[in-house]
């Protein structure tokens, strides 16, 4: 049986998906995950603030009264 070429998903999923050259990496990997992270804590803690502001203050004040 004649070998297939690959169809275009196989080709999307080569092992360099970036226009680098080959075994260039990013210039610094980790300094992109604490940048991400930052963000994500950034608008976690923004939703928050929304949220609160949501909540009736007299509610924020009974929460902490409540047994835990």
């Amino acid at each position: 049986m004649a070998r297939r070429t690959k169809t275009s998903s196989q080709r999307t999923k080569s092992p360099s998906p970036s226009p680098r050259a080959p075994g260039d990496t990013a210039p610094n990997p980790a300094a992109f995950v604490a940048r991400r992270a930052r963000e994500l804590r950034r608008w976690d803690d923004a939703s928050e603030r929304i949220d609160r502001r949501a909540e009736k203050p007299s509610k924020n004040r009974e929460e902490p009264a409540r047994p835990s």
